[in-house]
């Protein structure tokens, strides 16, 4: 979520505009659809993605169990009243993993990196990698500083087969008033050799996304920003057809959108970003998929996926 404020007579008068229009959907009035995954049952053997809502995802690749940014707390704020989640099933109870593997992160806004989320898995993962300046957060948390590496953009992690680089994305970070932009975001890249896979994390739409594609595209699958857009947001988030205009810069075959079905951290109707890029992906004969949340999507199979936000009033 970009820092940048807006007023609160702006904030207002929006509002307002969207009541009298009949347009303010924030937020679902029922709760989200979720399939609910047993983590002690996961095929390890399958390259997979199980999107959970917002920005986080569980990952399987090369038999790796992998998380990023495994936000799933109540609240996108230090204060427990604002930014709620939306209502819904949660897809996964984090403290039910017996072991992770790798856990990424893009930055550290409340969005993405949550306390409560992390402590409920600390003790049971192989490695954190995190953008540079996040590391003292998680030691601070009380994680083993050896489990925690910073890497920088452009820099590869090994794990096995399975290469793990961090690339460059346009966004702001900090946790408070004294922090911002103290500390890096990143997007990721994993490869390993039969998948290629890319994850955007929060950005506005620039050049870096063809030169992630130039220099390690093509993807069989990215995992794309989409949703928490504002005017006054334009360089830290994109807009639905910028979403796809970065699908097509990356080089990915085809994406999932995400950064939307979790939180009302802008002004939009909360189905407005995924109708949105779904019709520009038709525009621009780019394949989107929406899995629902928790659904298991594999990512070189044919995978049934619907317009399911539609159902939800």
């Amino acid at each position: 979520m970009s820092q940048e404020k807006i007023s609160l007579v702006d904030t207002g008068i929006y509002i307002l505009k969207k009541k009298i229009k009949g347009e303010n959907k924030l937020k679902p009035r029922n709760p989200l659809p979720a399939e609910t995954i047993d983590v002690k049952k996961l095929d390890l053997a399958t390259d997979q993605v199980f999107w959970l809502g917002h920005s986080a995802a569980l990952l399987i690749l090369n038999q790796k169990v992998i998380l990023l940014d495994p936000m799933l707390g109540k609240h996108a704020s230090p204060l427990p009243i604002a930014y709620p989640r939306f209502e819904g099933q949660r897809p996964l109870d984090l403290a039910e993993f017996e072991w992770i593997d790798l856990v990424l992160f893009t930055h550290n806004h409340y969005d993405h990196l949550d306390k409560s989320s992390i402590l409920k898995i600390k003790n049971k993962v192989e490695l954190f990698l995190v953008p540079v300046g996040m590391k003292n957060t998680l030691v601070r948390w009380g994680i083993a500083p050896k489990r925690v590496k910073e890497i920088s953009w452009n820099q590869d992690v090994l794990l096995d087969e399975l290469t793990i680089t961090a690339t460059p994305t346009q966004h702001s970070t900090g946790r408070g008033l004294f922090d911002q932009n103290k500390s890096q975001a990143n997007s990721w890249v994993l490869k390993n050799p039969k998948t290629s896979l890319f994850l955007s994390g929060d950005s506005s739409y620039a050049d870096h996304f063809k030169e992630i594609g130039n220099q390690y595209g093509p993807f069989d699958l990215a995992l794309m920003e989409c949703g928490q857009y504002n005017p006054k947001w334009k360089e830290s988030h994109m807009f639905p057809d910028e979403t796809v205009s970065a699908v097509i810069d990356s080089q990915a075959k085809k994406f999932i959108p995400i950064h939307w079905a979790g939180f009302a951290l802008s002004f939009h109707p909360w189905q407005e970003p995924v109708e949105k890029a779904s019709q520009e992906a038709v525009k621009q004969g780019i394949q989107m998929d929406t899995p629902m949340i928790g659904q298991q999507y594999k990512i070189h199979a044919e995978n049934v996926t619907n317009k399911w936000w539609r159902k939800v009033d």
